[in-house]
């Protein structure tokens, strides 16, 4: 149910909506970033190599998602709500 998933998305603390939305976007390009092999080897990539191979379009940047869920995964530094404007996409 949709506005199930949307509560409990404004739930998530930043750092975790960021990192949601970059596995639904990982998830959404996966046939641009591994093509037709093994699923699996999306578990083992990076998320340079992942943003490199998707194609940016006028309401989806890679490169600001790249930026954004490294802050999020390995940075001190807080999420602010421009960062999370920066990779909110409609799904």
């Amino acid at each position: 149910n949709k506005k199930e998933t949307n509560r409990w998305f404004s739930l998530l603390n930043p750092q975790e909506k960021i990192r949601k939305i970059y596995r639904k976007q990982v998830l959404k390009h996966k046939s641009q970033i591994i093509g037709d092999y093994n699923p699996e080897n999306l578990e083992h990539m990076t998320a340079k190599e992942c943003c490199n191979k998707m194609i940016s379009d006028n309401k989806f940047s890679p490169d600001n998602l790249k930026m954004v869920y490294e802050k999020a995964r390995y940075s001190a530094e807080e999420i602010t709500p421009e960062d999370l404007k920066l990779v909110k996409t409609k799904f």
